[in-house]
């Protein structure tokens, strides 16, 4: 008897140790996967605003831009804001009296110019810019339906990219209007071009739209609505996978609010997505800090909190 006592207490302890062994082994796997997860999208992020050629802050101009975006203001969270463009400054946290601190960015990227070699004997070749919007927002993901302050996971991080936009103000420099009519019918045909923009110009000043045959519309149907690109026009990261971005719902230790005051009012802000810039247009430093979550089997959480900088110009 006192044989098989001893017997059972060894092999109690065996099995409690072999638990403790795979339960740590199960915490260390989630936490090396958040925060590989993490990183892997806040590098993403970086190269894409790192491409950018204009920055949009919180103001009218950012605003009536992220407006138009076709899908967007469906899913985005109502309480989310764009960073005030600062040119100058430092990477603080913000006081309370004042806010710079963005939870969505919203850029105009450069694409693939188009060529087009002139007709009518010439060897001229006109290379016309191209341009995308891209947009990076919170919103729900589809399983979550619960205030966001009562939960510490639940949020997605989308991004948009727009159909291409053909540089309006070079077009309209080309002097052969005959030449003008024909490129636009080849854009719309080759690149599925549809809207031209002007970067100079306000925004709702900005657009146009052409039709097949290469004609600008003088009266389009307003407001203008920019679509997404047909072919990954606007994907969710996390979509399908256990990972979220962390809500204010999550402990203020795990990182969420670093850089901005925490707000419940509404949806809430910032989340675990924060985005600060400071510097003039030539040079614009990015701030863009990433809370990640992920729940386990047993309901623990796990949180990934990083911070990555990205370097970018108006152009």
């Amino acid at each position: 008897m006192v044989v098989l006592g001893v017997f059972s207490i060894l092999v109690l302890t065996f099995y409690k140790s072999i638990t403790m062994v795979q339960a740590g082994n199960v915490m260390m796997e989630h936490h090396n996967r958040v925060n590989t997860k993490c990183q892997h999208t806040l590098n993403r992020l970086v190269r894409l605003v790192s491409s950018s050629v204009r920055l949009y802050g919180e103001n009218s101009e950012g605003r009536a831009l992220l407006d138009i975006l076709k899908g967007v203001n469906s899913e985005i969270l109502p309480d989310s804001k764009l960073p005030v463009l600062k040119p100058d400054g430092i990477m603080e946290k913000d006081p309370v009296t004042s806010r710079s601190t963005g939870n969505c960015l919203l850029l105009l990227q450069a694409d693939r110019p188009y060529g087009y070699k002139a007709e009518g004997g010439t060897e001229e070749f006109i290379r016309i810019d191209v341009y995308r919007i891209l947009a990076i927002y919170l919103k729900r993901k589809a399983t979550t339906n619960e205030a966001l302050s009562k939960r510490p996971d639940g949020l997605d991080l989308a991004v948009f990219r727009s159909a291409p936009l053909l540089d309006r103000s070079q077009v309209e420099a080309l002097q052969n209007e005959e030449e003008k009519e024909r490129l636009l019918k080849m854009a719309y045909k080759e690149r599925d071009v549809r809207l031209l923009f002007d970067t100079r110009e306000p925004v709702l000043e900005a657009l146009a739209e052409i039709d097949k045959e290469g004609v600008i519309q003088q009266d389009p149907p307003q407001p203008f609505v920019i679509p997404g690109n047909p072919i990954n026009g606007r994907k969710d990261r996390f979509a399908h996978l256990p990972i979220s971005v962390a809500t204010n719902g999550a402990p203020a230790q795990y990182g969420v609010a670093r850089f901005s005051q925490r707000a419940i009012e509404g949806t809430g802000f910032p989340h675990g997505f924060e985005a600060r810039v400071i510097g003039g247009a030539g040079s614009r430093q990015i701030l863009l800090h990433l809370t990640m979550v992920m729940p386990s089997t047993t309901g623990e959480l796990t949180y990934a909190d990083l911070t990555s900088m990205a370097v970018a110009k108006d152009f």
